[in-house]
């Protein structure tokens, strides 16, 4: 008797420019639990289906596009929605609209607003925003947000940026 052990073929597909990319330069990727390839770059945000793309950008008179084009993460919470980190603000996907609605951060020892926001990562229900003024917990279903103060070292032992 012989056994045949068949590993299954892992298949790429190289997408550039040509094929719809809107810039070559990828700052953020993410799959989302639907399959669908969310891409992040310098220039707005694309999402890709396997066949074709659909883009985002800022528009500065329309509040409901993304809040900047330099994406920096992307991140889908335990409720499904997708939230996008970006140089100038978080943006919450609205998937019946297509929209986005706009959060911006803000130091809570300084009082000043510090909107680049570098990684996001869920804990729990929640999830933990790290921004240039320190680290935030997201609430996802009140869409508040609240400072991480002087509490890092009983949570967190690694992060990996």
């Amino acid at each position: 008797m012989t056994l045949v052990f068949a590993t299954p073929q892992l298949q790429f597909k190289k997408i550039s420019v040509g094929d719809g990319l809107t810039q070559n330069t990828i700052t953020a990727l993410f799959q989302d639990r639907l399959g669908y390839l969310w891409i992040g770059t310098q220039d707005g945000l694309s999402l890709y289906n396997g066949s074709s793309f659909r883009h985002f950008k800022n528009n500065p008179s329309d509040s409901t596009t993304l809040s900047d084009n330099f994406i920096i993460d992307i991140y889908q919470d335990a409720n499904e929605q997708i939230w996008i980190a970006t140089r100038n603000g978080l943006n919450l996907f609205d998937k019946k609209t297509f929209q986005f609605r706009r959060f911006y951060g803000m130091s809570y020892t300084t009082r000043k607003y510090h909107n680049t926001f570098t990684r996001i990562a869920g804990i729990n229900n929640d999830f933990v925003i790290i921004q240039k003024a320190g680290f935030l917990i997201g609430h996802t279903s009140t869409f508040t947000f609240y400072p991480i103060q002087n509490i890092i070292h009983k949570y967190f032992r690694n992060i990996q940026l």
